[in-house]
């Protein structure tokens, strides 16, 4: 009965989508999922490459053939597309195998496969956000809410992460990524030399930055711990009312788009909106819709809020180590009680599980820092966290270029 059903959804699912009889063309690039593919296409226009789409959610067209047939059958482990995209990686023959979703447990489950299958295609993975996953799970599984470590499911043979730090994590928390390359942030760089092109001379404000973080965390670890989600907001009720005492003008960045119909209540902001206003302070909910700004259309709008502030408060976005980078000032400041979303080093901006006064102190205190002093207290520890000493789109190349040659 429950193969039938599976059978069915998988018919209905193909005749939904247009059906293509053919084998795919041979490519040397195949950029493994089409989500974040507009950020790296640039980055991969100068290869012949090809976009393998491999959510099904996305895929509006499906190759038939009698080899992919085959293939598709003799690679069934248990999950029919999964052999369907191994067949089209076969067919295509691709030296590369790159994808901008570091994370992707389809990655790693096919990188894996090809072990076996064909050991000269390689597969590469270029960071695309913070990982605090890897933490995540090993505390899951300690703490013995998880059966399994899903660490182990992980697998990078080539990593290419934002600085050292992804290293010693991935060691620290005993996954499989054979060979790690810092490279820096793509997106970061795409921000920097648009302010190049343009000429961007965005004016400081005093006024602070308060980025959105809502969800960025493992779900289950939420529902673990009943007072985790009300702990973490303690850094947006403490910021709110720290700008209310002092007078300061701040800026919240939402995470999610804002939509024109303000009646959708599915909307992505409109959910992110609540879960703030459910977890905001009675007394500060008004000067939080005040000031809360919809992420619109462009891709650089959050960066420009950071840059014209004097300084940026969070807890576990990645936009706390690009504003590093950026030379900004940051407060990384923990108020979950649990430690795995502590900031990656611990210095004279980060804080973890401190009361109000505590909070005060501190973000006074880094305020009144010029940034040249803040900078230089700094500057050398920002590569570990975000390399930016050369062109992060010509190292990628680099490497690209190097094992294209070497396949």
């Amino acid at each position: 009965m429950f193969k039938h059903l599976k059978l069915f959804k998988y018919l209905r699912f193909l005749f939904k989508c247009k059906l293509v009889f053919k084998n795919p063309k041979k490519k040397d690039l195949l950029v493994f999922d089409d989500e974040s593919y507009l950020q790296i296409k640039d980055l991969v226009k100068k290869y012949d490459h090809e976009v393998l789409i491999v959510r099904k959610e996305n895929l509006d067209t499906v190759c038939i053939s009698l080899k992919i047939i085959l293939l598709t059958f003799y690679y069934y482990r248990g999950n029919l597309f999964t052999s369907y995209i191994i067949s089209l990686i076969v067919l295509s023959k691709p030296k590369i195998v790159f994808t901008f979703i570091d994370n992707s447990f389809k990655f790693s489950e096919i990188a894996k496969s090809f072990k076996k299958i064909d050991k000269k295609v390689k597969f590469i993975a270029l960071q695309n956000g913070t990982r605090y996953e890897p933490l995540e799970y090993t505390y899951l599984y300690k703490k013995g809410f998880s059966k399994i470590n899903i660490n182990n499911n992980f697998y990078l043979p080539l990593l290419l992460s934002f600085g050292l730090y992804e290293k010693d994590l991935y060691k620290k928390s005993k996954i499989n990524v054979l060979n790690v390359i810092p490279v820096g942030n793509i997106r970061l760089e795409s921000y920097i030399l648009h302010k190049k092109k343009v000429k961007t001379n965005l004016k400081k404000k005093r006024q602070i930055c308060l980025l959105s973080e809502n969800n960025n965390w493992h779900k289950e670890v939420e529902l673990k711990n009943k007072s985790f989600t009300k702990n973490f907001y303690k850094v947006f009720n403490f910021t709110l009312r720290y700008a209310l005492e002092e007078k300061i003008k701040i800026i919240i960045c939402s995470k999610r788009y804002g939509v024109e119909n303000k009646n959708d209540f599915s909307s992505p902001y409109y959910k992110e909106k609540k879960a703030y206003e459910d977890y905001v302070d009675d007394q500060y909910k008004i000067f939080f819709r005040k000031n809360l700004v919809k992420r619109n259309r462009d891709k650089f709008q959050t960066y420009k809020y950071m840059d014209e502030s004097s300084i940026v408060v969070g807890s576990m976005s990645t936009l706390l180590r690009e504003n590093l980078v950026l030379k900004n000032k940051i407060f990384a400041c923990n108020t979950s009680k649990n430690n795995i979303y502590d900031f990656p080093i611990k210095e004279f901006f980060t804080a973890n599980n401190i009361n109000y006064v505590t909070f005060k102190k501190k973000m006074s205190s880094l305020l009144n820092m010029s940034k040249n002093d803040f900078y230089n207290k700094i500057d050398h520890k920002i590569n570990y966290l975000m390399i930016n000493e050369k062109s992060t789109t010509k190292l990628i190349q680099l490497i690209l270029d190097s094992e294209l040659r070497s396949t």
